[in-house]
């Protein structure tokens, strides 16, 4: 559902070229920039831009700052001294990229596409923006693991969460794993829920203190718990998200795991919606109320 694309740094040395291009990635659309080299690629492609007068730059510099939040940093090798196109050649031999966007393909090479290619009629370039998957902890976390691996601001939404149930508790865990995977320190890190699936206060934040310290990291930021209550006439806590500051998926039946016959609907954000339902779950522009909060530090 989510792909990382690399886009050969020369494709994007045109202003119009470059916001074509660039406005069919995002985790909304499901495709994602191989930042290739890292932390160099965007330099790569203003160097490309010696033929630009100075508003046409810009407008490139502009287009690139707000992709930012669309790269991807995974550990890969680059050969200094040899161009891009060899490099992620090479690359796709040893760890794929799902296609490279390349300026030509004169060879016809099935790993590799042009401008020409980027519409839906083609098979490679399409990516579905909804699956249908297992309810089980490993399938949940797999559907989204490049945005988990990628994000360091991370909220869970599931209003019906309760944190003595092995069914939330291991999809929980399954997914910071997959975030903390090699030691990775998040920023932020919270669940949300509807405070009228627990009237003990003191019971529920003893249980998620009990129940769910043992499957956290430690030394990573802790988890937050913040329970809401819906205000009259007002927005209903009942959809499930996993929301963060790259983008936004809906998870149909729940957050939990559930039998192995059973699937969900995982769902990507649109942007618009993403941004929406990021808001609702701030406390400076909530939709609820906020009834309180509890913070469980890690002890895995």
């Amino acid at each position: 559902m989510l792909r990382e694309l690399a886009i050969e740094p020369a494709l994007l040395n045109k202003g119009d070229r470059a916001m074509h291009i660039l406005d069919k990635f995002g985790v909304s659309r499901g495709r994602l920039i191989a930042d290739f080299p890292n932390g160099g690629w965007e330099s790569m492609v203003l160097q490309g831009c010696t033929a630009c007068g100075v508003m046409e730059r810009h407008k490139i510099k502009e287009l690139l700052t707000f992709a930012r939040r669309h790269l991807v940093s995974l550990p890969r090798t680059y050969q200094k001294g040899v161009p891009w196109m060899p490099n992620a050649e090479y690359q796709q031999s040893v760890k794929p990229f799902h296609l490279i966007l390349a300026t030509q393909n004169p060879a016809t090479k099935n790993y590799i596409i042009t401008e020409a290619d980027m519409h839906d009629g083609v098979d490679r370039w399409a990516v579905p923006r909804e699956q249908c998957i297992p309810r089980t902890p490993q399938a949940l976390a797999n559907s989204i693991r490049l945005l988990l691996e990628i994000s360091k601001s991370i909220i869970f939404v599931d209003p019906y969460f309760s944190p003595e149930m092995p069914r939330f508790q291991k999809t929980l865990r399954e997914f910071v794993a997959v975030a903390t995977a090699g030691g990775r320190i998040l920023n932020r890190l919270e669940y949300h829920l509807d405070a009228a699936h627990h009237d003990n206060a003191s019971w529920f934040a003893a249980e998620c203190t009990s129940q769910l310290a043992p499957i956290l990291p430690k030394g990573n930021v802790p988890l937050k718990i913040i329970r809401w209550r819906e205000r009259p006439s007002g927005e209903e806590l009942h959809a499930r998200y996993i929301l963060t500051e790259r983008g936004g998926v809906r998870i149909e039946r729940g957050l939990d795991s559930g039998a192995m016959t059973q699937t969900t609907d995982v769902s990507l954000l649109d942007y618009a919606l993403y941004q929406q339902r990021w808001n609702n779950y701030q406390l400076s522009t909530a939709a609820f109320d906020l009834v309180d909060q509890t913070t469980v530090e890690g002890l895995a």
